[in-house]
């Protein structure tokens, strides 16, 4: 599912994040993995609750990654409220524990992390082992 500018209060298109993710406020165990994005290493909250990846906006300044604007699209946080999303970081090279993913990171005013990986995100790694008690994920990814 591609994000797009939403047109109307009404449109369900626009990616969603969850209110922690956007709120910072941890809940539970969250896993946070160390992620080299560009320039620069930053802390990552991997959320079920976001539909997309998003990054902060001044860690997206930080990057050196170029910045495509998208001035009329929105994201669509867990309680229905859109909040404008001015640009988004497209294919953008994240390193994650020495492996490499080219991932489109939505920029967003987040407080707490300064980039969420979402289901879009771990839907590429295959099948997940997630240990909630040690706050690790496992993948084997294909290819």
């Amino acid at each position: 599912m591609a994000p797009r500018a939403a047109a109307d209060p009404g449109d369900t298109a626009a990616p969603v994040f969850s209110l922690h993710a956007v709120a910072g406020v941890p809940v539970g165990n969250p896993v946070l993995l160390r992620a080299t994005v560009g320039a620069v290493t930053l802390v990552a909250l991997v959320d079920t609750g976001s539909t997309h990846n998003f990054i902060g906006e001044e860690a997206a300044r930080r990057t050196g990654v170029a910045i495509q604007p998208c001035p009329r699209l929105t994201a669509t946080v867990a309680n229905g409220e859109k909040v404008a999303c001015p640009g988004v970081l497209r294919q953008a090279p994240v390193v994650i524990e020495g492996m490499a993913f080219d991932v489109d990171l939505y920029v967003m005013p987040l407080a707490g992390y300064d980039v969420v990986l979402g289901t879009q995100w771990m839907a590429g790694l295959g099948r997940i082992a997630w240990d909630v008690a040690t706050r690790t994920l496992a993948f084997q990814r294909d290819g």
